[in-house]
C-alpha cells in the first residue's frame, strides 16, 4: 500500500514538473512570437 502511495506521489510530482516545463516553453514561444510580430510591424 505504501509503495502505491509513494509511486502516486512520484507520478504527481513528475507531472507537475512537466507542466511547469510546458508553461515555460509556451511562455518563451509567446515572447518570441510577440517579438517577431513587433519587428514585423516596425518594418
Amino acid at each position: 500500500m505504501a509503495a502505491i502511495q509513494s509511486f502516486r506521489r512520484l507520478a504527481y510530482f513528475s507531472t507537475v514538473r512537466n507542466v511547469g516545463r510546458l508553461i515555460c516553453c509556451v511562455r518563451d514561444g509567446y515572447r518570441s512570437y510577440t517579438a517577431a510580430m513587433a519587428a514585423r510591424l516596425n518594418l
